[in-house]
């Protein structure tokens, strides 16, 4: 197994406690051709996005077919709100491996912060189409939903994201939200509860105390 499956299951607690440097040499220990692509990992869960992101170029410089760098490159330009360049990244991605639905995921959300609703559930059907597994495909598509209005898609689909992930806080939530204002108190309050049950931190919006008093 490469060092970067193995890397995906260090926490970032064990990142900050061990320290930056002594991380680096670590990965140099462990050198592979993964190198560039577990160091600017390490980077992004560090919170260091700049140096994330020059190390996956170095990564695509290296492998540049590298769907995986592609695709983690793309999440750090989304995540600067550099769209134009995070777009190109997860095409690339999807160009290299057609059968990414983290990438068409990516370019979902990428879609439908510049406005381009219509692609962005597009995109969120094709990542669900190749792998109907990932809860968190429901989940985008249903937000989507939500805000335009179809109020019973969105339904379904935050169900659906539950049935993959029954620890799923935020579409717990999100189905309370949807349940208060259809007058569905009964099942407000249970999906409410559900939600802080499985993530007491979640932020509730301010409507906290609107369901604790149902």
């Amino acid at each position: 197994m490469s060092f970067f499956k193995q890397f995906l299951g260090i926490t970032l607690e064990s990142f900050i406690e061990s320290g930056e440097t002594e991380v680096k040499e670590y990965l140099k220990d462990k050198q592979d051709d993964d190198y560039y692509l577990n160091l600017g990992y390490t980077y992004s869960s560090l919170g260091k996005f700049n140096k994330a992101i020059k190390n996956y170029k170095k990564a695509i410089e290296r492998d540049p077919n590298s769907h995986t760098a592609y695709l983690f490159i793309g999440q750090e330009y989304y995540f600067s709100e550099q769209y134009i360049e995070a777009a190109e990244s997860f095409e690339k991605a999807i160009e290299i491996y057609p059968a990414n639905p983290f990438a068409y995921n990516g370019l979902a959300e990428v879609c439908y912060d510049v406005g381009l609703t219509d692609d962005a559930i597009e995109n969120y059907k094709k990542s669900i189409e190749i792998d109907p597994k990932i809860g968190d495909s429901y989940y985008g598509i249903a937000n989507i939903y939500y805000d335009i209005g179809l109020t019973d898609d969105a339904i379904n689909n935050y169900k659906k994201a539950i049935e993959i992930n029954s620890e799923f806080a935020s579409a717990y939530f999100d189905l309370a939200k949807i349940y208060y204002q259809l007058g569905k108190t009964v099942e407000a309050n249970k999906n409410f509860r559900k939600a802080k049950e499985i993530n007491p931190e979640i932020p509730y919006d301010g409507l906290a105390e609107v369901f604790n008093s149902l």
